[in-house]
């Protein structure tokens, strides 16, 4: 995702399907991202007015539009800071030990499920169930779950703080 945004690309639909893993000749993994069918440059004014993605990774604000509007959120936010909170989504489901979905994550696409259970409450009990992770790929995947898009960690942060763990990266 971080060299996705250094050439200004917005993927606007992260969710687990959409990352590949191939096993490399010395063993180890590289992971690929997918699916660019909804992507946008950041200076694609048009697509960045729309809300897109995979209802289940769609971020609270998405979800309320009453929250969107007092936030004052400007027309480019939702790929900006719904990448945040779906890559944290996705990274909740990989590194759960069940590959579990958070627990406000139903089956049904209406707005209204989504609204009533994404609190901040389901997100910290969600979120200590992977206490045993490294503290540093913890703190990643808290930062890219706040509710507030404004408190969400920057992808180019998570990279820094991540690098040392992987730095084939």
């Amino acid at each position: 995702m971080f060299h996705l945004h250094l050439e200004e690309i917005f993927h606007r639909d992260i969710k687990p399907a959409n990352f590949f893993l191939k096993q490399l000749l010395n063993d180890t993994w590289s992971v690929y991202v997918g699916d660019l069918g909804l992507s946008c440059k950041f200076d694609d004014d048009d697509a960045l007015k729309k809300r897109v993605g995979t209802p289940l990774y769609l971020p609270p604000e998405f979800w309320d539009p009453q929250l969107y509007e007092n936030l004052n959120i400007p027309y480019t936010y939702p790929a900006a800071y719904a990448e945040r909170w779906a890559l944290g989504c996705t990274l909740y489901q990989i590194l759960h030990p069940k590959h579990k979905c958070l627990t406000f994550q139903t089956n049904s696409s209406r707005a209204k499920d989504f609204k009533e259970n994404i609190t901040g409450a389901s997100i910290g009990k969600d979120l200590e169930e992977l206490k045993d992770l490294p503290d540093l790929i913890y703190e990643v995947v808290k930062g890219f779950l706040q509710i507030s898009p404004f408190d969400r960690l920057p992808i180019t942060e998570a990279y820094t703080k991540l690098l040392p763990l992987f730095p084939h990266l």
